[in-house]
């Protein structure tokens, strides 16, 4: 009985394996279609610029780096109060360690 949970555990590993594999030579293919440079920036593969790119969307759709920045809670957000004028990022921003990520690349695009 153990023999052959451990073989249907290895075989359901490899099976995996393969297909997390195929999975990203599909990624890697749909974004050389595209065209992005993405993966240029330092420390951006695959997986990530497959997910930032569904995120977002492409970046050709944004005039400039600054309503890109709108669009995605990167762009600095002016708080004001008596004679102090501040800027700081949205809250509401929800990618998570995206932001980091969309911040370096665009910075680096434009």
């Amino acid at each position: 009985m153990r023999m052959r949970l451990r073989r249907d555990l290895i075989a359901d590993l490899k099976r995996y394996d393969t297909q997390l594999a195929d999975n990203h030579r599909e990624l890697a293919a749909l974004l050389d279609e595209l065209g992005t440079s993405l993966r240029d920036v330092p420390g951006v593969g695959t997986i990530l610029a497959g997910r930032l790119i569904g995120r977002t969307g492409i970046a050709h759709r944004f005039p400039t780096a600054a309503a890109f920045a709108t669009y995605n809670g990167t762009a600095p957000v002016q708080i004001a109060s008596a004679q102090s004028d501040r800027h700081r990022l949205l809250e509401e921003f929800q990618w998570g360690s995206c932001r980091t990520w969309l911040t370096r690349f665009f910075c680096h695009q434009w």
